[in-house]
This record gives structure tokens, sequence and C-alpha cells, in this order.
């Protein structure tokens, strides 16, 4: 146990903890076994009923995948093929409460909160986006869940995904997020992986402040996807200079250039390359970068 005078000061320490142990020792901290609480609320720890729930909740969705016959617990759930029973089934999980619930609680059990953001991703439920992006403060843990959530979601307009791009982008300087590189390494995944979110115009002053090489590829990446072209023109030249996460994604986002300029640059770098490069050269020629 690590005791601390307040919340930010007691991550600060597991934040160095994990560091430590990781860098030492090649060791990682176990999410489910490490908690930042209050000392009254430890007390309480081994006796405590959300356990028992989770596992009554886990329990009564495996038995629903397996009456609709799926294997991945993770596998998207067409509610319009379901019939009226099995959507009722789903209702009775009650997941908008659960989460409220949970919410309110000083400490959140994060075995229920993942189980509900995750069937939230399933069945393609943005009721709860705005609550889950206002309480990151308490659900930092689960950060690349809420993620993976909001890349599932389909039918967004393009507004609203360029308002939650913000609010993921804010959330870098105004939470509990700025602790760790981790967490911009998840939050930059959001425009790695697709040009809908708009903010392009950060990415270059966020990539000058990001000293990481994880969120440095990430942003890279983000700045392809985004098309901009400009930034490439005038950073193809420094390529070696970066470290290798970078670089790969340097050559890999850098296809979002015109077709006759990036065949000159492939050309000029390929016999530079190790063969990992390479294979990323030769697949985003195949797989350019598109706006």
């Amino acid at each position: 146990m690590i005791f601390a005078p307040s919340y930010s000061v007691a991550y600060r320490h597991l934040a160095i903890l994990a560091d430590v142990l990781y860098g030492n020792h090649g060791l990682t901290l176990q999410k489910q076994k490490t908690k930042i609480m209050k000392a009254a609320s430890y007390e309480a720890l081994l006796s405590t009923p959300e356990l028992k729930e989770s596992q009554s909740l886990f329990q009564r969705f495996e038995g629903l995948l397996n009456e609709l016959g799926l294997s991945n617990p993770y596998e998207p759930i067409q509610l319009d093929e379901l019939t009226d029973e099995q959507k009722e089934k789903i209702a009775s999980l009650n997941l908008s409460q659960l989460m409220e619930d949970e919410l309110q609680s000083q400490e959140p059990e994060m075995r229920i909160v993942r189980f509900v953001i995750r069937r939230f991703a399933q069945l393609n439920d943005d009721s709860a986006l705005d609550t889950i992006l206002s309480s990151v403060e308490k659900l930092y843990p689960v950060f690349p869940d809420i993620i993976r959530y909001l890349l599932s979601l389909r039918g967004l307009s393009r507004k609203e995904r360029h308002d939650i791009g913000q609010k993921v982008i804010e959330l870098l300087s105004s939470s509990v997020l700025s602790e760790l590189p981790w967490h911009r390494l998840w939050a930059f995944e959001l425009f790695a992986h697709s040009n809908s979110w708009g903010q392009e115009d950060r990415f270059v002053s966020l990539l000058a402040n990001s000293k990481d090489s994880f969120a440095r590829r990430k942003l890279i990446l983000a700045l392809g996807r985004a098309g901009q072209k400009h930034w490439f023109n005038s950073h193809w030249r420094t390529l070696f200079d970066e470290p290798p996460w970078p670089r790969r994604a340097l050559i890999a986002a850098a296809s979002c250039m015109p077709t006759d300029a990036r065949n000159h640059w492939y050309r000029s770098i390929e016999d530079r390359l190790d063969p990992v490069e390479s294979a990323v050269a030769r697949w985003a020629r195949a797989n350019p970068f598109a706006v």
C-alpha cells in the first residue's frame, strides 16, 4: 500500500511504481488488483457486494450470447435481427443504470464498468456517451475500452464526431489523463485510426510537444490520415532522425502524398530500410492513406 495526501499525488506515485517495475524487472501491475481509494473504502473491500454482482452479470450475459449462438463475447450484436424476447433480455440487463450506479459510488467496480462499456460497443449504443466522457476522472483505468467504444460507434454525424474528438484532446490537458504517456497514446489512436474526428489543426503542435515514441507514432499516423501533405513534404528528409516506431509511422503515413511524389520518395529510401521498414513501405504503397 502507498499512502498519499491527495488523489493526484497517489496517481503519480502509482505511475512511478509501474515504470520502475517494468523498467527494472519487466513486470506490469494487474489492473484488477490496483486501485486508488480512500482508507475507509479499503476496510469494506474484501466483502464488497459489487464483486458478487459483477459475476452474476457476466453469467447472465454469457447465457444470452449462447442463446444468440455467438461464440465471441465481443462480436457485434445486430439488434434488428433479434426477437422481441431477446431484446427484452438485453434490456433487462439495464446497462445504463448499471453505469450510473457505478459512477455514483466512491470507488466504481471496474469489472462492471468495463463490461458495460464493451456491451455498449456491441450494441452500437451511444446513450451513455456524454456520461462516460464527462467521468474520465473515475474511468481512466478503462480508457482503452472507452476509445474502442468510440471507434465502434456507427451513425454519428460529422459534427458529433468532431465534438467528441475535441473533448478527447481537451481531456489530455484538463484531466488525470495528462499524467501518463499510455493515456496519450490511446487518445491519439482515435485520430490515427480515422480522419473523421477532426482536430487536424492541432496535430502538429501536439507532435512538437510529444517526446515519447509511441505518442509520436500515433500523431504521425493521424497527420497521414488527415492528408497533411505539406507536413510530409517538409519532413520526409528527417526520416532517419526518428526512433524506430515513429520512423515506421512516417513511412506509412507519407503515402498520403501525391502518387508521383511518394513513389519517388520510396525509391530514394528503399536501400536504407531494414526488413520491417521495407515491409511497411510495401504495404503503404499498396494501401496509401487517403482523405
